[in-house]
């Protein structure tokens, strides 16, 4: 039975690099809430 390429090959939708979004998603990252502090420190082992 062959699959139909669609079907076999899943591919991932890559978003085009927007660098007006850079200093915004540094400014989130340096700037986390208590949550997701305690969140990252959980996921990571911490």
């Amino acid at each position: 039975m062959k699959i139909p390429k669609s079907d076999s090959v899943k591919r991932r939708l890559i978003l085009p690099y927007n660098k007006a979004l850079k200093k915004l998603a540094r400014k989130l990252r340096n700037n986390m809430t208590m949550s997701e502090k305690l969140l990252w420190n959980e996921l990571k082992g911490n």
